[in-house]
């Protein structure tokens, strides 16, 4: 079969985007072209090296000029007027469903547009789908006149008392709300965020599920990469974090929880954020870990190579800040624990309805409403390790399997064709979802 297809990351990493990678992959494997459009700082941060000669990465010099330096200085000098103008002009749009000129987003997102601009040049050339990873990306590529499915990967709402949210991000929350009017259809993890896209969004046209999840054979012979790495002792087993470093990741619970474990267990945290251990939250990990057995790792791993090397750890942690829905309906919506159950891993997370749901009823793990239960947690899992274990291995199979949900999502796109898509669900129960009103 021919086709093509156009992925679009600006500023979105995609070297640690599972979804994507696979989601690119596997078009290729189809026999679909699939052109990556990325900027060079994201690109060169997060490589992918895909094997498929029909995919093409193609990538935006981003280096900044002298006339870029220029408007940053001034920028910087009268930012907080522009914003103020800017964020009055978008509220009024909002509200009467106007378009926003692109004169005004350039004005204040000059690198953005200049990205917008470039793109829309060389989307020229004829695709069946151009598909713009998260807000950014889609921004970027709101003018382009032709079908766009939007891979949303973060659920940005309204809320202006959200902790972590900047004035940047509720600026980009208004342009993404007027760039899904161009929107053919949206491509989103599971049902519970689907819901709440439509609310926050009051989004009607289609949707589509396609959960993060990992691809190819689960790792049947764990390796021994971190016990190599840092010299651990075989009789220490290995709990490992791989992730952000941020606040709402707990890391720093995390690191406080070591000291009540059980003998014979250390905590490794992995990054793929250079140099993210000398600076502001790093800094305080770092601090709470000295003379406890704790490993700091920042080495960017291929997420070819990822699940191999999680493999050489004993159990896996992942926590979640419970801020907003983004980050409570983490179900089918996180990287890491689509890598941690195709390396084999037991999970300890935390108690999000869904989430205790789905690892109760699999038996893979164990959920905690406080990172003070940590501990007992990773007595319990020990305790019958090899009932988890094979819990794991045969959830991943039938339930993580990124290929079992990818198949109808292509059939729907190449062979019933775009106009007749169905919501395809993880369960099967996607359709008993209505619009929103």
């Amino acid at each position: 079969m021919k086709g093509r297809i156009a992925f679009v990351l600006y500023l979105y990493p995609l070297g640690v985007s599972s979804m994507i990678v696979n989601s690119i992959k596997m078009f290729a494997d189809k026999g679909i072209d699939v052109d990556v459009y990325i900027d060079k700082a994201t690109h060169d941060a997060l490589p992918v090296a895909f094997k498929q000669q029909n995919i093409n990465v193609i990538i935006y010099d981003d280096a900044i000029s002298f006339w870029k330096r220029v408007v940053r200085y001034v920028h910087s000098k009268i930012g907080f007027i522009l914003f103020r103008c800017l964020l009055i002009w978008l509220k009024t749009a909002k509200k009467y469903n106007l378009n926003i000129p692109s004169g005004l987003f350039a004005i204040y997102y000059l690198e953005d547009y200049l990205f917008a601009k470039w793109l829309k040049l060389m989307l020229k050339k004829g695709y069946d789908y151009i598909c713009p990873v998260e807000a950014k990306s889609l921004i970027v590529a709101s003018g382009i006149c032709q079908k766009i499915i939007y891979y949303n990967m973060e659920l940005l709402d309204w809320s202006v008392d959200n902790p972590i949210y900047t004035k940047d991000i509720l600026l980009q929350k208004l342009f993404e709300y007027n760039a899904l009017q161009n929107v053919n259809a949206v491509v989103i993890q599971n049902e519970k965020r689907l819901e709440q896209f439509r609310k926050i969004n009051d989004y009607k046209k289609k949707m589509y599920l396609l959960p993060v999840a990992s691809m190819g054979d689960p790792i049947l012979t764990p390796n021994s990469f971190f016990r190599d790495k840092f010299a651990i002792p075989r009789d220490v087993q290995i709990v490992v974090y791989s992730g952000n470093i941020m606040p709402w990741a707990k890391c720093i619970e995390m690191v406080d929880s070591v000291k009540n474990w059980p003998a014979g267990f250390c905590l490794v945290l992995h990054t793929w954020r250079k140099d993210v251990f000398e600076t502001g939250y790093g800094l305080e990990v770092k601090k709470h870990a000295n003379g406890l057995p704790v490993y700091l790792s920042e080495d960017y791993l291929d997420i070819e190579d990822l699940a191999k090397c999680l493999s050489s750890s004993y159990i896996a942690l992942m926590f979640y800040e419970p801020i907003d829905s983004n980050f409570v309906e983490i179900l089918f919506s996180s990287n890491k624990l689509a890598e941690y159950l195709k390396a084999g891993l037991p999970v300890i997370t935390s108690d999000f309805s869904e989430l205790k749901k789905f690892i109760s009823a699999h038996g893979i793990g164990e959920t905690v409403s406080a990172m003070t239960e940590i501990p007992s947690a990773i007595t319990r899992i020990s305790e019958n390790y090899d009932s988890y274990k094979s819990n794991v291995m045969e959830c991943y199979q039938n339930v993580f399997r990124f290929e079992i949900y990818f198949e109808p999502l292509f059939a729907e796109l190449y062979q019933t064709g775009f106009d007749n898509m169905t919501i395809i669900s993880h369960n099967n129960i996607g359709n008993d979802f209505k619009l929103s009103s």
